[in-house]
């Protein structure tokens, strides 16, 4: 497999993902659709995805319902404090700003069209697509 055939394969999933088209439907520049296919369901290891910290926003700033409980489990809530709360308390602040980006980040999956009407009936095609896409999204 050379470089070329992994530039197109990539270029076909998200190709296909962004126009919302069926498999079978991948012009025929991208080489057979059945392969392309056949390697985006290749099995691949699960994600771990670390928990420690919670980012939230203000109307997650409530001790007894959301704060508590996270630090009884041991994690960390990043949530900006609410205007009108009375004792106020410590969380980092950069971290906050960078949920900005987290935010927008999320409203670009929305172009996919066969991700937001979720074409693929299998939850780990589904995740794969997600992947490709966030990976096209942040080299872009």
């Amino acid at each position: 497999m050379t470089g070329q055939d992994n530039r197109l394969f990539v270029e076909a999933v998200l190709y296909r993902y962004r126009s919302g088209i069926p498999w079978r439907d991948l012009l025929e520049r991208f080489g057979h659709y059945r392969k392309i296919h056949t390697r985006f369901r290749r099995p691949r290891p699960p994600a771990a995805i670390p928990t420690d910290t919670v980012l939230a926003d203000k109307g997650y700033d409530a001790d007894k319902w959301v704060i508590e409980p996270l630090k009884a489990q041991g994690k960390t809530a990043v949530i900006p404090l609410k205007r009108n709360r009375k004792t106020p308390r410590e969380y980092d602040r950069d971290l906050c700003k960078a949920r900005h980006w987290i935010e927008n980040f999320f409203a670009k999956p929305k172009q996919y069209r066969a991700m937001a009407t979720r074409y693929d009936k299998l939850v780990e095609t589904f995740l794969s697509a997600i992947y490709m896409a966030a990976w096209g999204i942040w080299l872009i």
